[in-house]
């Protein structure tokens, strides 16, 4: 037994799935440094966007994200954010201008945080479509 081995995931955290790979270590890692990180969310802001993780997984992903059972749903997720952010870095390069628009309220008076919060993936499409065409209307239906 290797005593500075990560421990390994809790069934209940794992879900039944195995280990992360590399390449979903990488993706998640990238995830999370940007949520808390760049736009400066809170766990209990992170934890629906990421679909529903239970706080006390989070918090071991982000000790330990090669223990995350990444499955599709949540690599699609994943992958979701990170287009999400490209999109924001395109029209605001700074972290500041990027927490600025997630804080900001639209036309319903949602910003888009709380739409994110919702959990929805087709949420994260939307604000990803809505900033690569650098608005922050609510433009039609989601």
């Amino acid at each position: 037994m290797n005593r500075n081995a990560p421990p390994a995931a809790a069934p209940s955290d794992a879900g039944g799935q195995g280990r992360a790979g590399r390449a979903e270590t990488a993706l998640l890692r990238a995830v999370l440094h940007i949520l808390f990180g760049v736009w400066g969310l809170s766990v209990r802001e992170v934890a629906p966007i990421l679909g529903g993780v239970p706080l006390r997984t989070l918090f071991h992903w982000r000790e330990h994200p090669e223990i995350a059972a990444i499955d599709t749903v949540l690599r699609h997720r994943l992958s979701s954010l990170l287009a999400l952010h490209k999109a924001l870095r395109r029209i605001h390069p700074d972290a500041a201008g990027q927490r600025e628009w997630l804080r900001a309220p639209d036309t319903d008076g949602r910003t888009p945080v709380e739409l994110l919060t919702d959990g929805r993936t087709r949420d994260i499409r939307f604000l990803r479509d809505r900033a690569r065409s650098g608005t922050h209307e609510d433009e039609g239906a989601r």
